[in-house]
C-alpha cells in the first residue's frame, strides 16, 4: 500500500509496524525524520548495536541486506535495517521487457530484481527493512520506479512524503508552539 505522512503517523502511534518500508518524496526533512523515527520506536536504545543496521545503499549488496534482516533481535521485539540511498532502479536492467537474468551480472545490482523480490517477500516477522531515498530521485513516470514502487506496495508500505502547503506548515508551527508553552 502507499500512504502519506498521516498514514505513517497513524501506524507509528498504533505501534503497527510493517516489515517493509519505502520512504521517498520531495520533502527531505520528513524522509530523514521518519527513517530515524521508525528504528527509534522499534529498537531498544541499549541494544542498537545488535538490532539496528544502517547500510549505505551505494556500497551495500543484496546479500548484506538479506543477512541483516535474517538476524534475530537480541533482547527486543525487532531488528531494524535502514538502507540509505540504494538506487533500486538499477536492479532492473535494459529497457521495458528486457530484464536480464540474475546470472548475468553479480558484481552490481544490474538484473537482480528477482533476487530483490525474494528478499522483500520473505522478511521475518521480527525484522523491519526500510529503504530511505534521500538523494536518489524516484521518478514515477519511469517504468523501473513504477515496478519498484508496486513491489513495495505488494509486500510492505510505500511512504510518499511531499512538501507541506502553507496552511499545514502554519498548523504544525502553532501545535509546536502550544506544546512548548
Amino acid at each position: 500500500m502507499t500512504i502519506n505522512e498521516q498514514g505513517l503517523k497513524n501506524q507509528i502511534k498504533a505501534k503497527r509496524f510493517d516489515r517493509l518500508y519505502f520512504i521517498y518524496g520531495s520533502e527531505d526533512y520528513l524522509k530523514q525524520y521518519y527513517a530515524a523515527l521508525i528504528p527509534k520506536k522499534t529498537v531498544e536504545p541499549d541494544f542498537e548495536a545488535f538490532n539496528l543496521h544502517r547500510l549505505d545503499g551505494k556500497s551495500t549488496t543484496l546479500d548484506e541486506i538479506s543477512d541483516c534482516i535474517a538476524s534475530l533481535p537480541m533482547m527486543g521485539e525487532y531488528s531494524c535495517t535502514v538502507v540509505y540511498d540504494m538506487d533500486l532502479s538499477q536492479l532492473i536492467s535494459g529497457k521495458k521487457g528486457e530484464e536480464k537474468s540474475s546470472e548475468d551480472d553479480f558484481s552490481s545490482l544490474g538484473g537482480r530484481f528477482n533476487e530483490f523480490v525474494e528478499i522483500v517477500a520473505d522478511i521475518p516477522e521480527s525484522s523491519i527493512l526500510i529503504f530511505w531515498m534521500d538523494t536518489v530521485q524516484v521518478d514515477l513516470k519511469n517504468y523501473k520506479w513504477i515496478k519498484i514502487t508496486k513491489t513495495f506496495e505488494k509486500f510492505g508500505t510505500a511512504v510518499k512524503l511531499e512538501k507541506r502547503n502553507t496552511s499545514a506548515l502554519s498548523k504544525l508551527l502553532c501545535e509546536s508552539a502550544k506544546k512548548k508553552s
